[in-house]
């Protein structure tokens, strides 16, 4: 009996051990599956006869959002958007409350590499659960479900991708990056200088961003300025300073938005 016990409390504890080679052997796995199925899907789509629309890319349907869009169309484009708001979990860079998200009509090169990216974070879940590392598994699982509903696959929003949507998403991302450090870091030294440099960067970053966005003008002036290729933004900026009387100011805005896009409505309504 002693004997059992110890090799059953041997057991448990390389179960609870962060086993790296053993995580990239169900990475690989959980990956191999994924690649089936979107092989399937590919040859699915091909013998359906489903090809890029000819709507994608002119005026009658809007590049900031989804809606009026096919489901199999917001389904593609749903690797977009998460991998969008992941990378930019990470980079909390060039904020935006509007982009513009270039719909993807069919199974190009860029869309195969956001299935990847979306099917190796689906591995590392899995791989998470599959380990017992249940606080990476949590972590991991909120930030996941979190983007579910904004995710413009079941319910497009107006706004298909904004920063501020992915406030609650961050939660789970918190959780993950904290715990995935560390199980990776096991020098205490390093690891607590690790959590507290990134701990100033992102703070550093949120007080930055809070000046800079301190009301409703101050937003949409930083955001045109950070993005000038965006009609909707400088189109909107125009509109807040029309509502402060500043027409003058205002038309240069809606002449920048027009040289975006020459058919952009509100700028043109705007301008006439």
């Amino acid at each position: 009996m002693p004997a059992l016990k110890t090799t059953k409390r041997a057991k448990n504890k390389r179960l609870t051990n962060f086993n790296l080679k053993k995580n990239i052997k169900n990475v690989r796995k959980w990956g191999l599956y994924f690649l089936v199925l979107f092989l399937y899907l590919i040859v699915r789509w091909k013998v359906l006869g489903i090809r890029d629309l000819s709507f994608i890319g002119n005026n009658r349907l809007s590049q900031f959002s989804l809606i009026g869009y096919p489901l199999h169309l917001r389904i593609l484009n749903f690797f977009k958007i998460f991998d969008f708001y992941f990378f930019k979990s990470i980079f909390p860079m060039n904020l935006n409350i509007n982009y513009k998200i270039g719909v993807s009509g069919n199974l190009d090169f860029a869309v195969i590499l956001q299935f990847i990216v979306f099917v190796a974070f689906l591995s590392g879940l899995f791989a998470a659960y599959k380990v017992k590392k249940k606080y990476l598994f949590f972590g991991a699982a909120f930030y996941l479900l979190a983007l579910l509903p904004i995710s413009n696959v079941l319910v497009p929003l107006p706004r298909a991708v904004s920063d501020h949507n992915q406030y609650i998403a961050h939660i789970g991302f918190a959780i993950f990056l904290f715990f995935f450090i560390i199980e990776l870091i096991k020098i205490k030294k390093i690891r607590v200088a690790i959590l507290a440099t990134l701990l100033v960067i992102y703070t550093g970053l949120t007080v930055v961003a809070t000046i800079r966005w301190k009301d409703g003008q101050s937003i949409w002036a930083a955001v045109a300025q950070s993005h000038p290729k965006n009609e909707q933004v400088l189109s909107m900026y125009g509109t807040i300073l029309m509502q402060q009387g500043r027409y003058e100011e205002a038309l240069k805005w809606f002449e920048k938005a027009l040289n975006v896009n020459s058919r952009f409505l509100a700028a043109m309504e705007n301008t006439a």
